[in-house]
């Protein structure tokens, strides 16, 4: 998606275009991050948007949105909070310097504005109490020869890591805040995302149509049929989110120009449908 930068007020776009990469929302607050350090908010549901100050050029892949004054975006070396609606943000240095750091953002979940973890492409897992004032090394998801993925912190000691590779991908879990982990489930797909409808309804979604559902927490997963229309192309879920237990909405890639068809399934993944034109 791209919106123009040069005049929010108009209803023409005329010069420069900025990606946006990352969107969330608190009842009416919502917020979206993207290239070149772009914040903007919403306070009518994403009607309409206002630019903010991030003080960063980063591009910010990543955003959690923990509240309508508190929301955290980050990429590349910046990681960057405000916990007063985007009046101001505060940098969470989870390296010494953010003009060029050895190891960069990889994924973050916080449970709070204060307490969360990170985790870097150096295969680093930090954790802070403080807000980012300090972190803590906690103990490396796993990789296997693999690479870094989403993580995802329930609390400051349930949390789950992707982890993939060729023909793999895995739900890594810890009980005990990153000390240590175990493989939750794997399979032959590369996973892209997972999400947490209620404490114990979760998934987790990736390449040729997966889609993985727990219903105990985490502790395990089953592969769900996701079974599309007849005639309908294969789907490559990208991003998952969700208003219930049941009912989530799923984006995927597809080859070729056109918009991203978006999924929507309402009996936990058994089956799907197209809500968004194909291309």
């Amino acid at each position: 998606h791209t919106r123009c930068l040069s005049d929010w007020s108009s209803d023409v776009c005329s010069s420069d275009l900025v990606s946006l990469d990352a969107v969330g929302f608190a009842g009416q607050a919502g917020f979206a991050a993207g290239q070149e350090g772009t914040i903007l908010k919403s306070t009518d549901a994403g009607a309409s948007w206002r630019p903010l100050t991030s003080g960063t050029t980063w591009g910010l892949t990543a955003l959690q949105t923990l509240g309508p004054e508190t929301v955290i975006a980050g990429g590349g070396c910046a990681l960057r909070e405000s916990t007063d609606g985007g009046a101001s943000f505060t940098r969470l240095a989870f390296d010494l310097s953010e003009a060029g750091c050895p190891a960069k953002l990889e994924s973050f979940s916080f449970l709070d504005s204060r307490e969360g973890f990170v985790e870097t492409t150096k295969d680093e897992l930090l954790w802070t109490a403080d807000g980012g004032g300090s972190f803590e090394a906690r103990t490396p998801v796993p990789l296997y020869a693999a690479t870094e993925g989403k993580i995802l912190f329930l609390s400051a000691s349930e949390g789950f890591a992707l982890v993939s590779g060729e023909n793999i991908g895995r739900v890594m879990r810890t009980t005990d805040g990153g000390r240590t982990w175990t493989i939750a489930a794997e399979g032959r797909h590369k996973l892209t995302d997972l999400t947490f409808s209620t404490a114990l309804v979760g998934y987790a979604v990736g390449e040729e149509d997966t889609l993985l559902r727990t219903e105990d927490g985490g502790a395990s997963w089953k592969t769900m049929p996701l079974t599309l229309p007849q005639g309908a192309p294969q789907a490559e879920p990208t991003s998952i989110a969700c208003g219930s237990a049941e009912a989530c909405m799923i984006t995927t890639s597809h080859y070729g120009p056109g918009p991203e068809p978006v999924l929507r399934t309402v009996n936990g993944g058994i089956s799907a449908a197209f809500v968004s034109p194909l291309a």
